[in-house]
């Protein structure tokens, strides 16, 4: 049944056949086979049986199958970083070698598995996720991007991302640290892409303030792009520095009116602040 030429038959069998996949090595290959399923609701449910694979090599090779081809695939997207509870970065390094860090959809397909990974807190997971960004499986197009989704999701969580670069080994610390220099000098190289500047904008807000206060503040000036500044804003209101409130006001006349609310908000946002 697992092989039925009606898609609705394959989906309502590998449900059943899940209790039988770590006792029977064919049913468990045939399930992994199907990651290629012509159907979506089939892979959809294939996705949710691979969690409970004991061959989690298999299982995470088949869910970034899945992932891979059906990045812009939401329902899919959600269903595939739960079937990982622990190996969401060997997810990432499974990915990788399915090409999705050079697609057009592989950006939001990383930042949904590294948001997961920062949700989940797990250190282990955090921390082989760093490995993997420091590394050479990542291109380096693609290690802001990492980076940058797993900051932000530790920061929802009430963790320090500049913490945990900190606590890394030498050398991945050191690839880090590289990869924050690279990104102070994209951010202060108009030639660059707007967007990859704002992106590493972003990223700077997880620098130790001595190396980037200046450089942030330095954007609010009014020949800046609208989205630079706002950028500047939101990584400078991050920093817990007496500092900020008087670079935001240094900034002010350089400002739209748009982005003046923004800074506003930022003024406000802390005590010392206002």
């Amino acid at each position: 049944a697992l092989r039925d030429q009606h898609p609705a038959v394959r989906e309502h069998t590998v449900r059943v056949a899940e209790r039988h996949e770590n006792s029977h090595p064919s049913v468990a290959k045939t399930i992994v086979a199907l990651a290629d399923d012509k159907n979506p609701r089939v892979r959809y449910q294939v996705a949710f049986t691979l969690g409970e694979l004991t061959d989690r090599k298999a299982a995470i090779n088949a869910l970034a199958t899945i992932d891979a081809q059906n990045a812009d695939d939401p329902h899919i997207r959600q269903a595939v970083p739960r079937s990982v509870p622990t190996e969401a970065d060997q997810l990432l390094v499974a990915l990788s070698k399915n090409g999705v860090f050079k697609s057009d959809t592989g950006d939001a397909l990383l930042d949904q598995v590294v948001r997961v990974i920062a949700a989940r807190g797990n250190q282990a997971e955090v921390d082989r996720t760093i490995a993997l960004v420091a590394s050479d499986h990542v291109p380096t197009g693609s290690k802001p991007i990492i980076a940058l989704s797993l900051g932000q999701g530790l920061s929802q969580g009430g963790q320090s991302f500049r913490a945990v670069i900190d606590r890394q080994p030498g050398v991945i610390r050191t690839r880090i640290e590289t990869l924050m220099d690279s990104a102070r000098s994209i951010a202060g190289d108009p030639q660059q892409e707007t967007e990859r500047r704002r992106q590493a904008i972003q990223l700077l807000r997880h620098s130790p303030w001595e190396k980037v206060g200046s450089l942030l503040s330095s954007f609010l000036k009014a020949q800046e792009p609208a989205d630079i500044q706002l950028a500047s804003i939101r990584s400078l209101s991050a920093f817990n520095n007496d500092k900020v409130a008087s670079h935001l006001i240094a900034g002010w006349r350089g400002l739209s009116p748009t982005v003046r609310g923004e800074a506003s908000e930022a003024l406000l946002a802390r005590d010392e602040r206002a």
